[in-house]
């Protein structure tokens, strides 16, 4: 597992997704991500569906950036301003968790 970067979500609940991961994974403005909560982190993975029922969607903005969802930050337990490492699994997955 090969680890991209140390990042900050702000307090609105957005991350900044590295470039390389988003070009790793072929994420443009627009894409869709779905995130799994498990145990402490979250696991992102490219999807091309928005209504997912076992997961949480975003979407990549203009900046590179997705937004956490509340739920999502509650069950993790995550606060604004928490460093999260970001993670490079394969083509089609990344993990966020927090350092």
């Amino acid at each position: 597992m090969e680890r991209y970067s140390n990042r900050k979500f702000d307090e609105t609940g957005r991350i900044i997704l590295p470039i390389e991961l988003r070009k790793r994974l072929s994420l443009e403005i627009g894409s869709i991500v779905a995130l799994y909560p498990v145990r402490d982190m979250a696991i992102l993975k490219t999807t091309d569906y928005e209504n997912a029922e076992e997961c949480l969607t975003s979407k990549v903005d203009e900046l590179g950036m997705i937004a956490l969802s509340d739920k999502l930050k509650q069950k993790l337990g995550w606060q604004p301003r928490s460093d999260i490492a970001i993670y490079y699994t394969d083509d089609e997955t990344a993990i966020l968790k927090r350092v």
